[in-house]
């Protein structure tokens, strides 16, 4: 078994999504208003991703985040 130093890696929740969300002068102006009305909603279903629909008061985006594992199976 090899020895790995811990990741910094971590996959996003909701609040994840907004804050990285609101440093990205672009997705905000598409989103418009503040963070805390963005609705977020997790909607992957497959293996591999972690994919957002965030909808804010002037329009939507889609997060996907490529996970460094199969999501079924897990960090493993």
């Amino acid at each position: 078994m090899l020895d790995r130093p811990p990741s910094p890696y971590s996959v996003f929740a909701d609040d994840d999504v907004r804050d990285h969300l609101e440093g990205l002068p672009e997705a905000r102006a598409v989103l418009g208003g503040d963070k805390r009305g963005w609705r977020v909603r997790d909607v992957a279903d497959g293996n591999l991703n972690a994919v957002f629909l965030v909808d804010g008061p002037e329009g939507g985006v889609c997060v996907k985040q490529a996970l460094p594992y199969v999501r079924v199976a897990g960090e493993s």
